[in-house]
């Protein structure tokens, strides 16, 4: 969402609906088409923001279990992860974000490490959220786009925590 935007939550949510539709008609009209994949995966995502998180589990569950050799697998994980995250189900969370590895696809190795982060400091564990941050940072490369957020989520953790110097510096960082 931009600041100041006409658009409302509720657009949003009807253009995430016809996204659904959409892809919905390449399911139904091509079912052999090369792009079903690719249209299961943007379902799930649409109903991922529009919060149906059942919806879009199973949508991530058929493109792995019909479409196990696809190049989207990797993307469907990190995306189910995020869908049992914000489902409450962290435990399983983990699991999917564990799936992704650095070889397979290095950007979403991050994004998940990333997660798995954000994830502890949402549940108040901000001693594991900083550890779990630092990790990142060591798995990333000195120019990789998500350090600034590595570096930002230490230093919110710091500052839950009442280390108030240690967050200054990670905020310089």
């Amino acid at each position: 969402e931009t600041p100041g935007s006409r658009l409302t939550p509720a657009i949003y949510r009807e253009l995430y609906k016809r996204a659904i539709a959409k892809s919905s008609a390449v399911l139904e009209l091509y079912p052999k088409s090369k792009w079903v994949d690719d249209s299961l995966l943007l379902i799930g995502k649409a109903f991922y923001w529009r919060e149906e998180y059942t919806d879009a589990l199973t949508k991530f569950q058929e493109l792995q279990e019909n479409f196990s050799n696809s190049a989207l697998i990797s993307q469907t994980i990190y995306w189910q992860g995020l869908t049992l995250w914000a489902m409450d189900r962290n435990n399983d969370a983990r699991v999917s974000f564990s799936f992704l590895d650095e070889q397979t696809d290095p950007d979403l190795f991050g994004l998940a490490n990333l997660a798995l982060a954000e994830m502890e400091a949402t549940q108040g564990n901000y001693e594991d959220a900083v550890v779990a941050y630092k990790t990142l940072l060591g798995l990333l490369g000195k120019k990789h786009k998500l350090r600034a957020q590595a570096w930002l989520g230490i230093g919110n953790n710091l500052l839950d925590l009442n280390r108030h110097d240690e967050a200054l510096e990670a905020y310089e960082n």
